[in-house]
This record gives C-alpha cells, sequence and structure tokens, in this order.
C-alpha cells in the first residue's frame, strides 16, 4: 500500500511537471501567433506604403511630363 502512495505521489509530480511544460509551450504558442499576425499587419502596412508611394510617383511623372510639355511650348 505504501508503495503505491510514493507511486502515486511519483505520478502526480511528473503530472505536474508535464502540466507546467504544456503551459509553457501554449505561452510560446501564443507568443509566436502574436509575432505572426504582427508580421502579417507589418507586410500588408509595408504593401499599402508601397501601393501609396507608387501612385504618388505615377503622380508626379504626369506633372513632370506636363512641364516638360510646357516648357516646349514657350
Amino acid at each position: 500500500m505504501e508503495q503505491q502512495r510514493e507511486s502515486a505521489a511519483q505520478l502526480l509530480e511528473r503530472l505536474a511537471a508535464v502540466e507546467e511544460g504544456l503551459a509553457g509551450v501554449q505561452e510560446e504558442l501564443s507568443m509566436a501567433g502574436d509575432a505572426l499576425g504582427r508580421t502579417d499587419e507589418t507586410r500588408q502596412t509595408l504593401s499599402n506604403r508601397i501601393t501609396d508611394l507608387s501612385k504618388q510617383l505615377q503622380e508626379l511623372k504626369n506633372a513632370i511630363r506636363k512641364l516638360e510639355e510646357a516648357a516646349r511650348v514657350y
């Protein structure tokens, strides 16, 4: 009977260690998910900024073309 109690106590200790390890893994997964989410947000933000800059570049090219045409007229 005493041996069974000791075995049960050892199993409970192991179970506690496994639960602690599992909690650590869950926390790491959560942090990894947050990091991935931030990465996706960063990519989207950068993509939006690139699109905005491309539009501005095209507008500048159009403005330069108009200025060049106006300069030829004079």
